[in-house]
């Protein structure tokens, strides 16, 4: 049977379709070994106006917890209700890169746990080397330690490398996995853009007009002509010192990947992309759901690096109606 590609341009209807497609797809896939794919092109829209909406998570408002993990102090957050879901954050990120229009939206029905990487935040360094599967494996010991069997898994960037791993690593331990905006590496995806990537480690300026060189890199021209004040999304965002953001970029381009080893992944997966990637091509998107059995993808219209701060509310509906059915 061939693949099957649904495309859907107003967002009104997307949850309904989904909800209904995604049980006839998922059982077709179990009975027939059918690839079910599911294109979701979300309107291009103005950004969502926080300034007076309640309806976020303030990170700041929830107490982190430390705990031991191996060789490192893992410092995390954790809130909601439901089954969990971690969250595993990209290159430069801490756990408050998350926006919180999406956290607020996952939060609603599912336990969320968000966390720093080592060497990031009050996250210690520790005394191992910094590659991707030992990332992977301070992800895994994370849920160990929370006593967390099994949890739902969303990467975000190079968080999707280490989901990637993670779910290769350690089966068992996760449930659903989502892939957001990220790739599987190795010579058979497109890496990251080399020049682009120069960018976010030179920090020869003031924060502000570090932000104002890198942070445009994460979404699209049309998208930062309709929200000129998408900087303050970013206002209280730190960067790393350049140690950290080295021996990171070094696990991030010494990977060797994983593409070859996908088709052993059994987990409902949905892959999410914007089409205007300017970090890492969308076209690696389609790259990992012909790859991984049955995956899922949503592809948004216009949508940048950072989608997440573009569609907030449209993401977190897309990816709650992907985990409860």
């Amino acid at each position: 049977m061939e693949r099957m590609i649904i495309t859907i341009s107003q967002f009104n209807i997307v949850v309904l379709i989904i909800a209904l497609i995604s049980t006839l797809s998922f059982a077709i896939i179990s009975n027939y070994d059918y690839d079910g794919i599911v294109l979701i092109k979300a309107q291009t829209i103005d950004s969502d106006d926080t300034s007076n909406n309640t309806n976020i998570i303030k990170l700041d408002n929830i107490p982190s917890k430390q705990v031991k993990v191996d060789d490192i102090d893992i410092s995390y957050k954790i809130f909601g209700k439901g089954d969990p879901i971690l969250l595993i954050m990209g290159y430069a990120g801490s756990m408050y890169g998350w926006d919180p229009v999406f956290l607020k939206g996952l939060s609603t029905n599912h336990t969320v746990i968000v966390f720093d990487h080592r060497g990031i935040g009050n996250t210690t360094v520790g005394s191992k080397n910094f590659t991707i599967d030992q990332f992977a494996a301070d992800s895994a010991g994370l849920l160990d330690v929370l006593k967390i069997n099994k949890s739902d898994v969303l990467g975000y960037s190079m968080g999707g490398m280490i989901a990637q791993q993670l779910t290769l690593n350690y089966p068992d331990k996760v449930d659903d996995l989502i892939i957001y905006s990220s790739f599987c590496g190795g010579n058979q995806s497109i890496p990251p853009n080399p020049e682009l990537f120069k960018q976010t480690t030179n920090l020869s300026a003031s924060d502000d007009d570090i932000k104002k060189r890198i942070v445009p890199l994460l979404f699209t021209l049309n998208w930062i002509k309709q929200n000129p004040d998408y900087l303050e999304k970013f206002a209280s965002f730190v960067f790393p010192s350049i140690d950290i953001l080295e021996r990171q970029g070094e696990a991030l381009f010494s990977w060797e990947g994983v593409c070859d080893q996908l088709k052993d992944i059994s987990q409902d997966t949905l892959v999410v992309t914007g089409t205007d990637d300017l970090v890492l091509s969308s076209a690696n998107s389609m790259i990992l759901i012909e790859k991984i059995p049955g995956t899922w993808l949503a592809q948004f219209k216009d949508g940048g690096h950072a989608l997440m701060s573009q569609y907030p509310e449209r993401l977190s509906a897309i990816v709650n109606t992907f985990l409860d059915n």
